[in-house]
Protein backbone atom coordinates (compact mmCIF):
# COMPACT_ATOMS: atom_id res chain seq x y z
CA UNK A 1 0.00 0.00 0.00
CA UNK A 2 2.81 2.57 1.12
CA UNK A 3 4.50 1.83 -2.66
CA UNK A 4 1.00 2.74 -4.29
CA UNK A 5 1.41 5.54 -2.91
CA UNK A 6 4.81 6.65 -2.97
CA UNK A 7 4.28 5.55 -7.04
CA UNK A 8 0.90 7.97 -7.46
CA UNK A 9 2.76 11.26 -5.50
CA UNK A 10 5.77 11.15 -7.99
CA UNK A 11 3.44 10.27 -11.04
CA UNK A 12 1.73 13.57 -10.47
CA UNK A 13 4.64 15.53 -8.57
CA UNK A 14 5.64 16.94 -12.11
CA UNK A 15 2.38 17.98 -12.83
CA UNK A 16 2.37 19.72 -9.65
CA UNK A 17 5.75 21.69 -10.37
CA UNK A 18 4.60 22.67 -13.58
CA UNK A 19 1.22 24.68 -12.76
CA UNK A 20 0.82 28.02 -12.05
CA UNK A 21 -1.80 29.52 -9.65
CA UNK A 22 -3.44 32.82 -9.90
CA UNK A 23 -5.92 34.29 -6.94
CA UNK A 24 -8.30 37.16 -7.00
CA UNK A 25 -9.92 38.42 -3.92
CA UNK A 26 -12.28 41.42 -4.33
CA UNK A 27 -14.65 43.31 -1.72
CA UNK A 28 -17.50 45.57 -2.00
CA UNK A 29 -19.32 47.65 -0.19
CA UNK A 30 -22.51 49.67 -0.53
CA UNK A 31 -23.48 53.16 1.79
CA UNK A 32 -26.91 51.38 1.66
CA UNK A 33 -25.47 48.27 4.24
CA UNK A 34 -24.78 46.19 1.01
CA UNK A 35 -21.58 44.08 1.76
CA UNK A 36 -19.91 40.93 -0.39
CA UNK A 37 -16.34 39.30 -1.10
CA UNK A 38 -15.46 36.83 -3.46
CA UNK A 39 -12.53 34.96 -4.18
CA UNK A 40 -11.68 33.23 -7.68
CA UNK A 41 -8.79 30.80 -8.48
CA UNK A 42 -7.11 29.38 -11.62
CA UNK A 43 -4.61 27.11 -12.09
CA UNK A 44 -3.17 26.49 -15.16
CA UNK A 45 -1.53 23.03 -15.80
CA UNK A 46 0.09 20.96 -18.36
CA UNK A 47 -0.85 20.77 -21.56
CA UNK A 48 -3.37 23.60 -21.79
CA UNK A 49 -5.67 22.30 -18.99
CA UNK A 50 -6.91 24.69 -16.30
CA UNK A 51 -8.81 24.07 -12.99
CA UNK A 52 -11.45 26.75 -12.03
CA UNK A 53 -12.91 27.84 -8.65
CA UNK A 54 -14.90 30.15 -6.66
CA UNK A 55 -16.63 31.30 -3.76
CA UNK A 56 -19.07 34.67 -2.89
CA UNK A 57 -20.70 35.54 0.18
CA UNK A 58 -22.83 38.66 0.93
CA UNK A 59 -24.91 40.38 2.82
CA UNK A 60 -28.24 42.47 1.86
CA UNK A 61 -30.76 44.21 4.46
CA UNK A 62 -30.02 41.07 7.36
CA UNK A 63 -30.38 38.36 4.67
CA UNK A 64 -27.01 36.19 3.68
CA UNK A 65 -26.67 34.40 0.36
CA UNK A 66 -23.70 32.30 -0.42
CA UNK A 67 -22.59 31.16 -4.17
CA UNK A 68 -19.76 29.26 -5.35
CA UNK A 69 -18.43 27.58 -8.49
CA UNK A 70 -16.47 24.61 -9.83
CA UNK A 71 -14.86 23.55 -13.37
CA UNK A 72 -12.51 23.43 -15.80
CA UNK A 73 -10.89 23.69 -18.96
CA UNK A 74 -8.94 23.31 -22.17
CA UNK A 75 -6.86 25.43 -24.70
CA UNK A 76 -6.03 23.93 -27.97
CA UNK A 77 -3.79 25.54 -31.22
CA UNK A 78 -1.92 27.48 -28.80
CA UNK A 79 -4.35 28.87 -26.92
CA UNK A 80 -6.36 30.40 -29.78
CA UNK A 81 -9.21 28.00 -29.01
CA UNK A 82 -10.67 27.52 -25.25
CA UNK A 83 -13.24 25.44 -23.91
CA UNK A 84 -14.40 25.70 -20.39
CA UNK A 85 -17.48 23.97 -18.57
CA UNK A 86 -18.38 25.15 -14.67
CA UNK A 87 -20.70 24.18 -11.11
CA UNK A 88 -22.53 27.38 -10.17
CA UNK A 89 -24.26 27.23 -7.37
CA UNK A 90 -26.31 29.89 -5.02
CA UNK A 91 -26.97 29.46 -1.10
CA UNK A 92 -29.63 31.72 1.03
CA UNK A 93 -32.24 31.43 3.48
CA UNK A 94 -35.31 31.83 0.86
CA UNK A 95 -33.65 29.71 -2.23
CA UNK A 96 -31.27 27.67 -3.73
CA UNK A 97 -29.49 27.59 -6.95
CA UNK A 98 -27.82 25.01 -9.38
CA UNK A 99 -26.36 24.89 -13.03
CA UNK A 100 -23.96 24.58 -15.14
CA UNK A 101 -21.96 26.75 -17.70
CA UNK A 102 -20.20 26.14 -21.53
CA UNK A 103 -18.25 28.47 -22.89
CA UNK A 104 -16.37 28.18 -26.30
CA UNK A 105 -13.83 31.18 -27.46
CA UNK A 106 -11.65 31.30 -30.33
CA UNK A 107 -8.45 33.99 -30.88
CA UNK A 108 -7.78 33.25 -34.31
CA UNK A 109 -4.97 35.76 -34.45
CA UNK A 110 -3.46 34.99 -31.63
CA UNK A 111 0.38 34.84 -32.09
CA UNK A 112 -0.01 36.16 -35.15
CA UNK A 113 -0.32 39.56 -34.59
CA UNK A 114 0.79 42.45 -32.20
CA UNK A 115 -1.68 45.06 -34.00
CA UNK A 116 -4.71 43.51 -33.46
CA UNK A 117 -6.53 40.58 -31.57
CA UNK A 118 -9.76 39.48 -31.96
CA UNK A 119 -11.94 37.09 -29.47
CA UNK A 120 -15.29 35.38 -30.10
CA UNK A 121 -17.60 33.81 -27.68
CA UNK A 122 -20.81 31.83 -27.23
CA UNK A 123 -21.81 30.57 -24.28
CA UNK A 124 -24.94 28.36 -22.65
CA UNK A 125 -25.69 27.76 -19.03
CA UNK A 126 -28.65 26.59 -16.94
CA UNK A 127 -30.04 27.29 -13.74
CA UNK A 128 -32.69 25.82 -11.69
CA UNK A 129 -34.17 28.12 -9.30
CA UNK A 130 -35.43 26.09 -5.96
CA UNK A 131 -37.40 27.37 -2.65
CA UNK A 132 -35.52 26.34 0.76
CA UNK A 133 -37.63 22.68 0.41
CA UNK A 134 -35.61 21.91 -2.75
CA UNK A 135 -39.19 21.59 -4.83
CA UNK A 136 -37.84 23.04 -8.55
CA UNK A 137 -39.70 26.33 -9.47
CA UNK A 138 -37.94 27.82 -12.23
CA UNK A 139 -35.55 25.94 -14.89
CA UNK A 140 -33.67 29.31 -16.69
CA UNK A 141 -31.50 28.53 -20.10
CA UNK A 142 -29.37 31.34 -21.16
CA UNK A 143 -27.67 31.97 -24.65
CA UNK A 144 -24.43 34.30 -24.63
CA UNK A 145 -22.73 35.55 -27.30
CA UNK A 146 -19.77 38.45 -27.85
CA UNK A 147 -16.90 39.92 -29.58
CA UNK A 148 -14.10 41.62 -28.15
CA UNK A 149 -11.33 43.62 -29.73
CA UNK A 150 -7.46 44.33 -28.29
CA UNK A 151 -5.51 46.92 -30.22
CA UNK A 152 -1.46 47.41 -29.93
CA UNK A 153 -1.85 44.72 -26.49
CA UNK A 154 -3.12 47.75 -24.62
CA UNK A 155 -6.30 48.63 -25.52
CA UNK A 156 -9.50 46.58 -25.47
CA UNK A 157 -13.54 46.55 -25.97
CA UNK A 158 -15.67 43.89 -25.38
CA UNK A 159 -19.59 43.53 -26.20
CA UNK A 160 -21.97 40.54 -25.12
CA UNK A 161 -25.80 40.01 -25.19
CA UNK A 162 -27.41 37.56 -23.17
CA UNK A 163 -31.02 36.20 -23.47
CA UNK A 164 -32.48 34.12 -20.81
CA UNK A 165 -35.36 31.55 -21.80
CA UNK A 166 -37.73 30.39 -18.49
CA UNK A 167 -39.28 26.76 -18.47
CA UNK A 168 -43.18 27.79 -17.30
CA UNK A 169 -45.63 24.82 -16.92
CA UNK A 170 -48.24 27.83 -15.55
CA UNK A 171 -49.25 30.79 -17.63
CA UNK A 172 -46.29 32.91 -18.33
CA UNK A 173 -47.22 35.89 -16.06
CA UNK A 174 -48.64 34.52 -13.47
CA UNK A 175 -45.70 32.08 -13.05
CA UNK A 176 -43.29 34.73 -13.02
CA UNK A 177 -45.27 36.82 -10.21
CA UNK A 178 -45.89 33.48 -8.26
CA UNK A 179 -42.67 32.31 -8.26
CA UNK A 180 -41.09 36.02 -7.23
CA UNK A 181 -43.51 36.74 -4.07
CA UNK A 182 -42.36 33.42 -2.72
CA UNK A 183 -38.47 33.72 -3.20
CA UNK A 184 -35.84 36.66 -3.44
CA UNK A 185 -33.70 35.64 -7.06
CA UNK A 186 -31.14 37.71 -6.21
CA UNK A 187 -28.17 37.65 -9.00
CA UNK A 188 -24.76 38.90 -8.17
CA UNK A 189 -23.99 39.85 -11.64
CA UNK A 190 -19.60 40.56 -11.40
CA UNK A 191 -18.70 43.29 -13.77
CA UNK A 192 -15.03 43.39 -13.82
CA UNK A 193 -14.08 43.05 -10.22
CA UNK A 194 -17.20 44.69 -8.62
CA UNK A 195 -20.70 43.39 -8.20
CA UNK A 196 -24.17 45.04 -8.45
CA UNK A 197 -27.43 43.63 -7.22
CA UNK A 198 -30.28 42.74 -9.89
CA UNK A 199 -33.46 41.63 -7.96
CA UNK A 200 -35.86 39.73 -10.10
CA UNK A 201 -35.58 37.53 -13.13
CA UNK A 202 -33.76 39.27 -16.31
CA UNK A 203 -34.91 38.54 -19.86
CA UNK A 204 -32.21 39.59 -21.52
CA UNK A 205 -28.69 42.17 -20.90
CA UNK A 206 -26.20 43.72 -23.01
CA UNK A 207 -22.64 44.30 -21.56
CA UNK A 208 -20.00 46.84 -22.92
CA UNK A 209 -16.33 47.31 -21.81
CA UNK A 210 -13.58 49.08 -22.39
CA UNK A 211 -10.01 48.84 -20.61
CA UNK A 212 -6.60 50.23 -21.55
CA UNK A 213 -2.81 49.35 -20.26
CA UNK A 214 -1.20 53.23 -19.18
CA UNK A 215 2.43 52.67 -18.33
CA UNK A 216 2.47 49.07 -18.59
CA UNK A 217 1.69 48.84 -15.07
CA UNK A 218 -1.98 50.71 -15.00
CA UNK A 219 -5.15 48.81 -16.21
CA UNK A 220 -8.14 51.42 -16.58
CA UNK A 221 -11.37 50.31 -17.51
CA UNK A 222 -15.20 51.12 -17.89
CA UNK A 223 -18.36 49.52 -18.78
CA UNK A 224 -22.40 49.68 -19.07
CA UNK A 225 -24.39 46.92 -18.48
CA UNK A 226 -28.36 47.44 -19.53
CA UNK A 227 -30.40 45.16 -17.93
CA UNK A 228 -33.88 44.11 -19.16
CA UNK A 229 -36.41 42.13 -16.51
CA UNK A 230 -38.68 39.15 -17.54
CA UNK A 231 -41.63 40.30 -15.45
CA UNK A 232 -42.56 43.73 -16.51
CA UNK A 233 -39.98 44.75 -18.94
CA UNK A 234 -38.72 47.27 -16.65
CA UNK A 235 -34.69 47.92 -17.34
CA UNK A 236 -32.12 48.28 -15.13
CA UNK A 237 -28.35 50.77 -16.27
CA UNK A 238 -25.27 49.97 -14.34
CA UNK A 239 -21.87 51.98 -14.92
CA UNK A 240 -18.78 51.05 -13.21
CA UNK A 241 -15.16 52.58 -13.47
CA UNK A 242 -12.37 50.80 -12.10
CA UNK A 243 -8.02 50.65 -12.20
CA UNK A 244 -5.71 47.82 -11.72
CA UNK A 245 -2.19 48.43 -10.46
CA UNK A 246 0.56 46.52 -10.82
CA UNK A 247 3.05 46.55 -7.83
CA UNK A 248 5.15 43.66 -8.95
CA UNK A 249 5.18 41.53 -11.74
CA UNK A 250 2.89 38.86 -10.28
CA UNK A 251 0.90 40.92 -7.29
CA UNK A 252 -1.58 43.70 -8.74
CA UNK A 253 -4.12 45.77 -6.35
CA UNK A 254 -7.47 47.11 -7.64
CA UNK A 255 -10.37 49.56 -7.38
CA UNK A 256 -14.16 50.13 -9.07
CA UNK A 257 -16.86 52.26 -8.36
CA UNK A 258 -20.32 50.98 -9.96
CA UNK A 259 -23.41 53.23 -10.00
CA UNK A 260 -26.70 50.81 -10.13
CA UNK A 261 -29.68 52.86 -11.42
CA UNK A 262 -33.02 50.00 -10.87
CA UNK A 263 -36.53 50.30 -12.39
CA UNK A 264 -38.03 52.04 -9.33
CA UNK A 265 -35.87 54.24 -10.03
CA UNK A 266 -33.29 54.82 -7.07
CA UNK A 267 -29.44 55.32 -7.33
CA UNK A 268 -27.55 52.91 -5.87
CA UNK A 269 -23.52 53.41 -5.46
CA UNK A 270 -20.77 50.27 -4.34
CA UNK A 271 -17.19 50.41 -3.95
CA UNK A 272 -15.12 47.44 -4.51
CA UNK A 273 -11.26 46.80 -3.45
CA UNK A 274 -9.57 44.33 -4.85
CA UNK A 275 -6.30 42.34 -5.59
CA UNK A 276 -4.54 39.59 -7.55
CA UNK A 277 -1.53 37.27 -6.79
CA UNK A 278 -0.27 34.79 -9.30
CA UNK A 279 2.75 32.46 -8.56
Amino acid sequence: MKKIAIIFVFAFLPLTLNASVNVSDNFTFSPGGYWGNSTDAVIELPAGFNLQGGISISSSGGSRSLSYSLGGGKDLFFKKISLNALYNAGRSSGHVSDGGELTFSIRPFMGLSTFVDIQLEAGYSFTGYMDAGRTELLPCHSWKIGAGLGVLQTTNLAIAYTSYIYSLSLPHEYALQDIQSRIIATQNIKLAGALALVSGFPGSTIDVSVSHMLLDNLNLYVSYSWIQYQLNNNVSNSYLAGADYSLLENISLGFAYNLFQDPTPSISHYFSLGTNIGF
